[in-house]
């Protein structure tokens, strides 16, 4: 994927206006920052595509 075609990706995921209705990656963003997750958009070495990493920060076990 071009690095200008990624740039695109990350600047329309964030770029919705008020009322308008998300589309899929905005929906996906929504769920995954729900769950305090965020989004990572990188180039695929392997498949030459879009690679989308989603990481969540897991609540710290209080030990008694």
């Amino acid at each position: 994927m071009a690095a200008d075609r990624l740039e695109q990706i990350q600047q329309r995921s964030q770029a919705r206006q008020p009322g308008e209705e998300p589309g899929g990656l905005q929906q996906v963003e929504q769920m995954v920052y729900a769950y305090q997750g965020h989004l990572v958009f990188g180039h695929s070495e392997s498949l030459g595509g879009l690679l989308v990493e989603l990481y969540f920060d897991r609540p710290k076990l209080e030990l008694g």
